[in-house]
């Protein structure tokens, strides 16, 4: 009866094999003392669904970048290439001064979101302001507004600092919200400016100081989590102060101040560690990647190891994102039919601003028959119309907010110091050399231009509506209706 033996290898591969063995469980011991989070983000986009001509700083010319449905493009393909896991976020300001702000009050941005996969936004000061100008003052109209955006959006919106009129978080934000990746438990808490107390749409609610309120919740969160991010719009100063003053937090990733922070910047905090910091600027032009590599301690504990960040910009070689371009679209297609079309202006952007200056003003004097018109050149115009077919979308971008029309009797001596004051100022008539004349300009300008009434009417006309009047008698397209407005 024969006996099986076990078969005989080479010493020297057994060695070998060894030697494998030991290396594979130390590759699998690092790898599961490592964890890779990329945080995928942009801030103050302020509604720019659409892309736009944007002078970089210390570049001449303007390049045709952002746009939703581009920047999504990108951001997915930062977050493909993540080198481990991801997420992507935003960090405040995400719809107003957009140009359809006043019409949507944030549902359009809420759509392009969702269908971008956002997983989280941080409340910005702005988004307070749904109803804004002649708005202003409408507090449960804005509170609603807002409170219609966070329910309508598919993530939670975070805002730590501000509370309803019964302590509870305001328009249905949360304060914090804890992601698990793999096994690694990550809070992240939002706060917002504290300016935004002092408007008049947030009355009734309280917003309170960053650097305390931190303080307070951070300690809470790390009984729950395992790393502490703070999503943050108050600014890259107080992102710093925040870091340094408030123990505990791991990166901040930042709006508000549309700052450009083309390599994440390490801030010391209170304990001596150094936390990245990150902000992608504005307008949606740039979308910034934040690598966190995070190692656990001997103790067991999770802390970032390194953090590598940067801004990549929004292109005009990447295509529209199909599922943000489809949510888009009912949003967009009202205001992208062209009603006028103007020329011989060229792509100069003081020439531009000037032709802007004297449409708008042309509009106010014929909407509201005042004798006269006025606005200093470029003054609230946050864009210029451009060259060629005109939308409405064009006219909200010049005009995002619901501005209107109001009339003052004045004096040509009251005119002249105006002209003093602000030696740009474009008219359309003509004032009356003696007595009173009745000129028309935004609301707004009143104070701001130190104009002192004799008397004062409100037309209740909405700038744009006269604008878009205006250019549709004076520059129609062929075929275009003859009254687009409403």
């Amino acid at each position: 009866m024969s006996t099986l033996r076990a078969p005989r290898f080479p010493r020297r591969l057994l060695v070998a094999a060894a030697i494998l063995w030991a290396v594979a469980l130390a590759d699998g011991s690092a790898l599961a003392q490592q964890f890779t989070l990329r945080i995928v983000h942009t801030n103050d986009v302020h509604g720019r669904l659409l892309p736009f001509p944007y002078t970089f700083q210390g570049e001449r010319a303007p390049v045709l970048v952002g746009g939703t449905a581009r920047r999504i493009t990108l951001a997915r393909r930062l977050l493909k290439q993540a080198p481990g896991s991801s997420i992507l976020v935003d960090c405040g300001d995400a719809f107003t001064r957009g140009p359809l702000a006043t019409t949507h009050m944030g549902q359009a941005e809420a759509a392009a979101m969702n269908a971008a996969g956002y997983q989280m936004g941080a409340v910005g000061n702005n988004e307070f302001k749904a109803r804004d100008a002649a708005d202003a003052d409408d507090a449960p109209g804005a509170q609603a507004a807002l409170t219609r955006f966070v329910g309508a959006s598919r993530f939670p919106w975070l805002c730590a600092n501000a509370a309803d009129g019964a302590g509870k978080p305001a328009a249905g934000a949360v304060p914090y919200v804890v992601r698990r990746f793999g096994d690694v438990r990550v809070a992240f808490f939002g706060i917002t400016a504290p300016r935004s107390a002092n408007y008049p749409q947030t009355r009734g609610w309280k917003i309170t100081e960053p650097i305390s309120r931190a303080r307070e919740i951070v300690p809470q969160l790390r009984k729950q989590a395992d790393l502490v991010i703070a999503l943050t719009h108050i600014g890259y100063e107080a992102d710093k102060a925040l870091i340094a003053e408030a123990p505990g937090i791991d990166a901040v990733v930042g709006g508000d101040s549309h700052t450009f922070l083309p390599n994440a910047e390490q801030v010391r905090g209170p304990d001596g560690r150094m936390v990245p910091l990150a902000q992608a600027g504005e307008l949606g032009v740039c979308v910034g990647a934040l690598d966190l590599v995070c190692r656990r301690g001997p103790a067991g504990g999770w802390s970032v190891a390194s953090a590598t960040g940067k801004l990549y910009r929004v292109t005009p070689d990447l295509p529209d994102d199909p599922a943000v371009a489809r949510a888009l679209q009912p949003f967009l297609a009202p205001f992208l039919k062209p009603i006028a079309r103007l020329g011989g202006c060229g792509a100069d952007k003081k020439s531009l601003e000037r032709r802007s200056t004297r449409i708008f003003v042309a509009a106010m004097r014929r909407a509201s028959g005042a004798a006269m018109a006025l606005n200093p050149l470029g003054f609230g115009l946050h864009a210029a119309l451009p060259d060629g077919p005109v939308t409405r979308y064009d006219i909200y971008s010049a005009q995002p907010y619901h501005n209107t029309i109001v009339t003052v009797a004045t004096t040509a001596e009251a005119l002249r110091r105006l002209r003093d004051f602000a030696p740009d100022v474009v008219t359309d008539g003509a004032a009356r050399a003696t007595g009173e004349t009745r000129i028309a300009v935004m609301d707004y300008a009143v104070s701001e231009l130190g104009i002192k009434p004799l008397r004062l009417r409100k037309t209740g006309i909405d700038v744009r509506t006269a604008v878009v009047d205006y250019l549709t008698q004076t520059a129609p397209i062929r075929g275009a209706a003859r009254r687009t407005s409403h």
